[in-house]
């Protein structure tokens, strides 16, 4: 069954389950640790943690490389589910050296989310640029690679709009979000794109 099932983002809790249930371990560590990174996104942090200590345990069994892709999985998903403040500090220690060994992985949905994040962690440090350039960054691999972290990098990318009063901006960057959410067949990231599209046209009043 985890073989016919989609690759699309709501789908690899499932396939993760279904995986675990016909003992292939190994196979089940990658949408494990996708699973917890977008339960921790959608604020769901208690599953999200229970996710990644069973992830953990299954990986004590298994010979996993320091610098290896499931070690990523791993490192990426920790950050995920650490309290705001606490994964800020992280990445603005590390957030260069994980980015680097995302690209090491070709894992390229971790290279987007910790640009995005790496970039959330300087806008509560109330530096703007260095926000803005870390998510273009992440959008430009998003793009470049196809993948369904484009609309949540473009909400995120609205609501800094908004912020500064670029509502044009604002507006371009919502439109584009929910078109990328509807081709990935996210239904929630359509609701929030559409909800970021309507703040602009409450902030023109």
């Amino acid at each position: 069954a985890a073989d016919t099932m989609p690759s699309a983002p709501q789908h690899v809790g499932r396939k993760a389950r279904f995986l675990m249930a016909a003992n292939r371990t190994e196979e089940a560590l990658e949408p494990l640790y996708r699973t917890v990174v977008r339960l921790a996104r959608l604020g769901e942090y208690a599953r999200a943690r229970h996710l990644l200590t069973v992830r953990q345990e299954l990986m004590q069994s298994l010979p996993i490389g320091p610098r290896s892709p499931e070690a990523l999985g791993s490192a990426v998903a920790a950050i995920m589910v650490a309290e705001r403040d606490g994964r800020y500090a992280v990445l603005q220690q590390d957030g260069p050296a994980h980015i680097a060994w995302a690209r090491e992985c070709s894992d390229w949905e971790a290279v987007a989310l910790l640009h995005l994040e790496y970039g959330n962690s300087f806008y509560a440090l109330g530096q703007v640029e260095a926000c803005t350039r870390e998510m273009l960054l992440g959008l430009s691999v998003a793009r470049q690679q196809r993948l369904p972290w484009v609309s949540a990098i473009l909400t995120r990318m609205c609501f800094l709009a908004i912020r500064t009063g670029a509502l044009d901006e604002a507006a371009s960057r919502a439109r584009e979000a929910v078109y990328a959410a509807e081709v990935t067949g996210d239904l929630l990231a359509v609701g929030t794109a559409y909800g970021m599209l309507s703040r602009v046209a409450w902030q023109r009043g």
